[in-house]
This record gives C-alpha cells, sequence and structure tokens, in this order.
C-alpha cells in the first residue's frame, strides 16, 4: 500500500474495535480495511460469518467505508485489490 502512496494504519481503534487497516482519503473518507482468513470468517455454507456484516453494519453507521478482502484474494491479485482501495479513497 505504500508504495502506492497510501497511509495504512493498522489495528486502528474505533467504537471498541481494531481495524485491521484504517485508511484516510480526501474530503472526509475513512476506510475499513479488512483482510479475512476464511477458516475465522467464513461459515461452513461459504458464506461471510454474520458477526462481520454487523461490524459492518456499525462501522457504515459511524461513516466509514468498508472493504474486505479474503487473504486469498489478496494472493491471486494484489494489484487489482489495491485498485478497489484506491477507487474506495476517492
Amino acid at each position: 500500500m505504500k508504495a502506492r502512496g497510501l497511509n495504512p494504519m493498522p489495528q486502528y481503534d474505533i467504537a471498541g474495535r481494531r481495524l485491521d487497516f484504517a485508511l484516510f482519503g480526501t474530503g472526509g473518507i475513512k476506510l475499513d480495511l479488512e483482510v479475512d482468513g476464511r477458516q475465522f470468517h467464513q461459515t461452513a455454507d461459504g458464506r461471510r460469518k454474520l458477526s462481520d456484516h454487523w461490524r459492518d453494519h456499525q462501522l457504515k453507521s459511524l461513516g466509514w467505508r468498508v472493504r474486505r478482502f479474503w487473504v486469498d484474494e489478496l494472493a491471486q491479485n494484489m494489484e487489482a485489490c489495491l485498485d478497489l482501495v484506491e477507487r474506495d479513497l476517492s
């Protein structure tokens, strides 16, 4: 991320939670960037855990944008993932 000029803040504290990475864009944009392992964030039927959805809802209600990536998505195409992050911040 830093090679692209982004300034991620790891383990950012907000509302009693820790974000994997907080990023701040122009115009007051706040982005919660989460990197999730399927073992801990996926249900047996392949869906994202409900607790993640509720967490995202809470952060969005506080004015944050949320972007989640599976670890394997990053491994397959990091550049495309970073393109999405940059778009979220603009």
